[in-house]
């Protein structure tokens, strides 16, 4: 992660004696893999499979996509930007590996081979997957500075995501069933290619985008390792957003509502694809168009905290489902409940969506202020921190699941006391999870005027470095 980092917030271009470091480091790391690949696992065995080999697998990875980045944004970084490179030729990538998935002869294979097999691939799926996913975001972030064009930037793509989303989400199950069900890998041979290659073709549509960050034009980034490590850790507004991305304890709540009680109570299944996408269609665009609005009249702080208790008043509504279904003999009126919570909720959820997107650039721009270099890759590094507070918040949901009586079979859930009790404990930790994520932002100060004015000392640093430049030029020709 480090190492990535470094190349990211270099472009590619590392000096001469990091380059020989970074050659012999992983010309040692090879070979300590073809070691690891002949080595009999032995006693490991009981373990894991070849675990060895599955550990030369992870190494050999690492070094084909650090090196595949390296490249990427040495060759392309100076003509398409930062992040658009990714975008652009990892999608192809994707689309290849995650097909290749699908059509992987599980049946007539022997485990330990598969297994190797699976995880080489979804090695190499995880290493580029994370600089796609992410580059859209990041891009938006840097094709403007002013905080209200960002958020419209921002709230226009999620659209289009969410909309092909929802439309799949729908057509899914019926598509599904012409092939077997769900549960028919047969199914995926199709699903899996023509989706990706939707998906892959919306993400071309970045290749006209513009970088617009203020720097000099000639402006050669040279981020220091260390120097950025303690950069990071310093941005009180990354511990701000990182932690309030910790105390987040469970995902879609609603979602997950609306499923079990069509699978387990309505035993309506026929439906899952459209009450879960219906709403959703209509609220998630109309969500995002509001963010701006939002962001207009409010500074981002106030909108966060207000958009977060709201997102909870909406979770806790879907305790209604389970009153009228006990008082009602009609098996509609709580599903239709719970979709009406659902959707609204998705609305304000999307809304602070956007707001949370516009953060993270606003924060680098501080940065960029703070240190002279944008340190967007970098941010990364707080997953050292991060990640194992969110394994250890991971196992909180599984933990109370089981104490609601919940414990592995889901068919359990057919009894409505269990279910009821499950529902309960799963509204309520929904309701927590809306609303803690926003006190940290109680503390977040980059206020609207504080971010104009790092804008116009970032404006006149460019213009000081760009005449600097012609004046070095004009000594040379001399």
């Amino acid at each position: 992660m480090p190492l990535t980092a470094y190349i990211t917030d270099n472009m590619g271009v590392l000096p001469k004696k990091a380059m020989r470091k970074m050659h012999f480091g992983a010309l040692g790391i090879v070979l300590v893999s073809v070691l690891l690949w002949f080595l009999p696992s032995g006693g490991f065995d009981r373990f894991l499979p070849d675990l060895l080999k599955h550990i030369a697998v992870k190494l050999i990875c690492f070094v084909a996509t650090t090196y595949l980045s390296l490249y990427l944004l040495k060759f392309f970084g100076k003509k398409y930007g930062k992040f658009k490179p990714f975008l652009i030729f990892y999608g192809p990538l994707l689309l290849a590996t995650t097909t290749a998935m699908v059509y992987i002869p599980y049946q007539s294979m022997n485990y330990g081979a598969l297994l190797l097999l699976v995880h080489t691939i979804t090695n190499f799926i995880n290493a580029i997957a994370s600089p796609y996913s992410t580059g859209v975001d990041s891009l938006q972030g840097r094709m403007s500075s002013n905080q209200q064009e960002r958020a419209r930037l921002m709230s226009i793509p999620p659209i289009f995501n969410g909309m092909l989303r929802e439309v799949f989400g729908m057509l899914f199950p019926l598509f599904a069933d012409q092939f077997g069900g769900q549960l028919n890998i047969r199914a995926y041979k199709w699903i899996v290619p023509l989706y990706g290659l939707f998906c892959m073709a919306e993400g071309l549509f970045v290749v006209r985008a513009k970088e617009r960050v203020i720097q000099a034009e000639n402006h050669v980034a040279k981020v220091s390792l260390r120097k950025a490590v303690k950069q990071i850790f310093s941005n009180k507004y990354l511990w701000i957003t990182n932690i309030g991305g910790c105390l987040n304890l469970i995902g879609d709540v609603q979602t997950l509502v609306l499923t079990w009680l069509l699978l387990y109570g309505t035993r309506m299944q026929w439906m899952t694809g459209f009450a879960i996408s219906a709403f959703k269609i209509f609220t998630s665009p109309t969500g995002n168009f509001f963010a701006p609005v939002v962001t207009k009249r409010f500074s981002k702080r106030q909108s966060i905290i207000g958009l977060r208790v709201v997102m909870g008043i909406m979770t806790a509504g879907l305790f209604s489902a389970f009153l009228t279904r006990s008082a009602s003999t009609s098996e509609i009126v709580p599903v239709v409940l719970v979709m009406v919570f659902s959707g609204l909720q998705t609305f304000f959820s999307c809304a602070n969506d956007v707001i949370h997107r516009t953060i993270t650039p606003d924060i680098w721009d501080y940065q960029q202020w703070k240190s002279g270099e944008r340190l967007e890759a970098s941010a990364n590094l707080f997953g050292y921190v991060t990640a194992p507070i969110l394994l250890a918040v991971g196992y909180i949901m599984p933990y109370l699941s089981k104490q609601a009586g919940l414990v592995g079979d889901y068919q359990i859930l057919y009894d409505e006391a269990i279910r009821n009790r499950v529902f309960l404990l799963y509204i309520i930790i929904g309701v927590v999870s809306n609303v803690l994520p926003a006190l940290p932002f109680l503390f977040y100060d980059l206020t609207p005027q504080k971010h104009e004015r790092i804008i116009r000392d970032l404006e006149e640093r460019a213009k000081a470095e760009a005449s600097a430049e012609v004046s070095v030029e004009g000594v040379g020709a001399v």
